[in-house]
């Protein structure tokens, strides 16, 4: 047995052992500060640290093989002499003899076991790594002291590195050979046991928040041995959410609740109204409430779900019956043998003996293999597990690895396809259920265990970079497996197991909320879309379309103080928020369309209405124009969700040159979004495309198939890493999953790899065109925004200056005067009528109408 001193927590002692009394501690590191009680505790090995021994049998007639440590156990295999063995772990019977658990490979099957020490020769002692003590929180840093296993030691404080990475302080007392020294250790090499009040101290170390405590103090007042640490992410919360939100990342079963289900892009087809089936017809992409509520740890500390934070490498504590428990309600169960072959001759055992075996060689925990085939194959089991897959019979793959529909083969197909394949890490082909089970546990604890992903939570959800990024290195896309298979790894411990100090890995991400996210009840659909927008009597930019969420508006009409908003929903239950009759003020006015799908969850819409400013003075406003959207166009490249067609060491200038642009601009930026003007073009690179008024209008990423590390050239660090993805070491995703696939046959295999050889040896070129996808459609970020041109008023011209003509009243003609009759009287000759006074010329002043100057605020900003 693995010697594990789990130390409780004490008080220091004061005044010769009479007093126990607190002692303080203030650790700070990363602006957080630790404070609480000096805590002791035992440094210890990490179960992967042992040192393995080569050795050799050398017992005249041979050794048995057992499954436990004593001459009792069960015999699992009889190795001849002179067999080469590696010895990884020893333990002692009843009698005080020492037994060593090995591993060996006997007619190209492995085996492991225990055998009796004076029956094997070992070139070196098999000992335990010693802790390294460092004086700073780096692996790389000075050693202060080396301590051996089970040292006693007092933890000070701990510190957060590189925002992951837990680190204590430590005291190591001092012995007849050493001073008491200070240093650093892994918190992953101390082991500490909690009790009484200090249980708080310990919380406060391992710097869990106080929305984790009041659980965590349940637990451990039923489980008082059990250990939780915090894994500290150093992520977001909210940004991990972002990520593991994505259409088709993380699926949930077609029967759950319509509010757990997605209606973003992709997730629901709008022609045949039904959810997008993922990895069959029976998964569909789960909405981002119940992404929340599962990727949230808190929502887990219970007595049950707590185990998918359990460690799970290999445990000597684990046995057979614990499996059996989880097989129980299977086709698995031990009444069901199971048979295979062994140089020839049949072997029949049970499932559980399988699960043990492969657990033993892969260093994987057998509780967790055997949850999860019990996950991956159900009850009564497919057609991988009994070998049975039409065109792939005598085929077997238990943990569904690569088990997945294409649109050339069914799950069930590509998954015998993969159990055919070759390759002797994996045991591969799987022609028999021992090598299927056995394989499938090396390739969990290589691909997942070994890498950090050493809880059934972290292989759903890829929070820790093994060397390959975060998010895209899931073992599964069903969100619930993680809690359902917890359930099934509590069943497999007896009441006094449960009582051992079992370990739980607890992730804690940076800026959670303030409380645990809760599971979506309701029973209504996530459909918050509308059908359309329009506002009476205006126009509203871009088009609408349904995944456009922003908008513009320009009342011209400088006294319409209303205007009335209609919208549609896409689903008859919906309500929408904001629309109808809405008041506007002079200038910028922001309306926010709020609709509310059935189950309660909304989407923003908004409306950027702007109105022109109202008063006296004359004009109409003007008229509404549309910039003309960019246009381009290559003869080389190819557009589609990325840009191909780029020959391997194209200059950024030659690259751009040969792009024809109108009504737009062209830009170029690296992978981390930093403008890129020279060089050579890479994958990951981004081209953008800008409207007229600068707005970012499409991008695409640059691909350039062979160049997989996304330095711009095709080399053999590009064949490697494809190589790794192949063989599940490093899973490629996104442009560079693409630009692995050489071929264009949407599968990663060795013939691409060869496409890429022949190009490095210049042997052939590889094809750059990407197929084209004839239902793609380029998506616009932003539209050009429309604008208003204003209408002048016309200036009136002047009235020229008018000169009357004065009225003239004519003179009458004169009478005239008759010839004198000296007999009558003479008629007086009548006065003459005066001529009528001329009125003066008047000069009329017109009045002038000034040109109207157009506002620069008619423009939408």
């Amino acid at each position: 047995m693995k010697r594990k001193l789990y130390a409780l927590i004490t008080l220091v002692c004061i005044l010769a052992g009479l007093v126990h009394i607190p002692s303080a501690v203030a650790f700070a590191g990363e602006d957080k500060v630790v404070s609480g009680l000096s805590l002791s505790a035992t440094v210890k090995h990490i179960d992967d640290s042992l040192i393995p021994v080569k050795g050799v049998i050398i017992a005249p007639n041979g050794a048995n093989v057992r499954k436990t440590a004593d001459v009792s156990g069960e015999l699992v295999h009889a190795v001849p002499k002179d067999r080469e063995v590696t010895a990884r772990d020893f333990s002692y019977d009843t009698n005080g003899m020492r037994w060593y658990l090995i591993s060996y490979t006997y007619g190209d099957k492995p085996y492991s076991g225990y055998v009796r020490e004076d029956l094997i020769s070992l070139e070196a002692e098999l000992t335990y790594k010693k802790v390294n003590i460092h004086e700073a929180t780096s692996e790389s840093s000075a050693v202060v002291i080396e301590c051996e296993d089970d040292m006693p030691v007092t933890v000070t404080g701990s510190i957060v590195v590189d925002k992951c990475q837990m680190w204590y302080s430590i005291l190591v007392p001092a012995t007849q050979t050493t001073a008491e020294v200070t240093g650093y250790v892994s918190s992953e090499y101390v082991d500490i046991s909690m009790e009484g009040n200090d249980f708080e101290a310990y919380l406060t170390l391992q710097q869990f928040p106080e929305s984790y405590k009041a659980q965590l103090r349940l637990l451990h007042e039923e489980y008082p041995q059990w250990i939780f640490k915090g894994l500290h992410i150093g992520i977001d919360f909210e940004k991990v959410l972002t990520s593991e939100k994505k259409v088709g990342r993380s699926l949930i079963p077609s029967s759950s609740l319509n509010s757990w289900k997605s209606f973003e892009k992709g997730a629901y087809n709008w022609d045949t109204n039904k959810y997008v089936g993922f990895d069959g017809s029976s998964w569909v992409a789960a909405d981002e409430s119940i992404v929340a509520y599962y990727l949230d740890p808190r929502n887990f500390l219970t007595s049950t779900h707590i185990f998918q934070f359990e460690l799970l490498s290999y445990s000597v504590q684990q046995n057979e019956s614990g499996v059996e428990t989880i097989l129980a309600p299977t086709f698995m169960k031990n009444t069901n043998s199971v048979s295979y072959k062994e140089n020839g001759a049949d072997i029949t055992t049970t499932y559980s003996d399988l699960f043990m075996k492969a657990a033993m060689v892969s260093g994987v925990s057998a509780y967790h293999l055997a949850s999860r085939v019990r996950q991956e194959q159900g009850a009564n089991g497919t057609s991988l597990a009994f070998g049975t897959v039409s065109g792939y019979k005598g085929y077997y793959n238990f943990f569904n690895v690569k088990a997945v529909n294409t649109s050339t083969a069914t799950a069930q197909e590509n998954g015998a396809k993969y159990a055919a394949t070759t390759n002797a890490t994996y045991y591969l082909p799987w022609t028999d259920p021992y090598l299927a089970i056995l394989g499938g546990a090396t390739l969990i604890g290589e691909g997942y265990i070994k890498r950090g992903q050493n809880t059934l939570y972290l292989q759903k959800w890829d929070v820790v970079d093994g060397g390959n990024g975060y998010y895209s290195h899931q073992y599964m896309t069903n969100i619930t497996a993680p809690t359902s298979e917890s359930s099934s790894m509590k069943k497999a411990y007896t009441d006094e197991m449960l009582q051992m100090g079992l370990i739980f890995s607890i992730p804690i991400y940076d800026n959670m909320r303030d409380e645990a996210c809760p599971k979506p009840t309701s029973t209504g659909n996530n459909n918050n879309w509308l059908d359309s927008i329009s506002v009476d009597n205006y126009i509203v930019s871009p088009t609408f379309d349904m995944y456009t969420l922003t908008y513009e508006v320009i009342v011209d009409d400088k006294f319409d103080y209303t205007v009335n908003i209609l919208t549609q929903t896409k689903d008859p239950n919906a309500t929408v928020a904001g629309g109808g009759d809405v008041a506007l003020e002079d200038g910028d006015n922001v309306i926010s369309l709020v609709v509310s799908a059935p189950s309660g969850k909304t989407r923003t819409y908004t409306l950027n209405i702007y109105k022109e400013p109202g008063g006296g003075g004359g004009g109409s406003g003007g008229e509404i124009i549309y910039p003309p959207a960019p246009t381009f166009s290559s003869s080389t490249y190819v557009f589609d969700e990325y840009v191909s067609g780029i020959t391997p060491g194209t200059a950024v200038d030659e690259f751009l040159s040969n792009i024809a642009i109108e009504n737009g601009s062209l830009a170029l930026f690296n992978k981390d979004s930093a403008p890129k003007s020279e060089g050579v073009l890479a994958t990951g690179d981004i081209l953008c495309i800008y409207t007229s008024d600068e707005e970012l209008y499409l991008k695409f990423t640059v691909l350039i198939y062979g160049d997989v590390n996304g330095d711009g050239r095709v080399a053999a660090v590009d064949l490697l890493i494809g190589q790794r993805h192949i063989l599940n070491y490093a899973a490629l995703e996104g442009v560079y999953l693409e630009a692995a696939d050489m071929n264009h046959d949407g599968e990663i295999k060795a013939v691409d790899l060869l496409l890429g050889q022949r190009f490095i040896l210049s042997v052939s070129e590889i094809n750059q065109q990407k197929p084209v996808d004839p239902g793609y459609v380029h998506t616009p970020i932003n539209t050009p925004k429309p604008i208003i041109v204003p209408t002048p008023t016309p200036t009136p011209t002047p009235t020229p200056e008018i000169t009357p003509t004065p009225v003239v009243t004519p003179t009458p003609e004169a009478t005239p005067t008759p010839e004198v009759t000296p007999t009558p009287e003479v008629t007086p000759t009548p006065e003459v009528t005066p001529s009528v006074t001329v009125t003066p010329t008047v000069t009329v002043t017109p009045t002038v109408t000034p040109a109207v100057t157009p506002s620069d605020t008619n423009e939408t900003e």
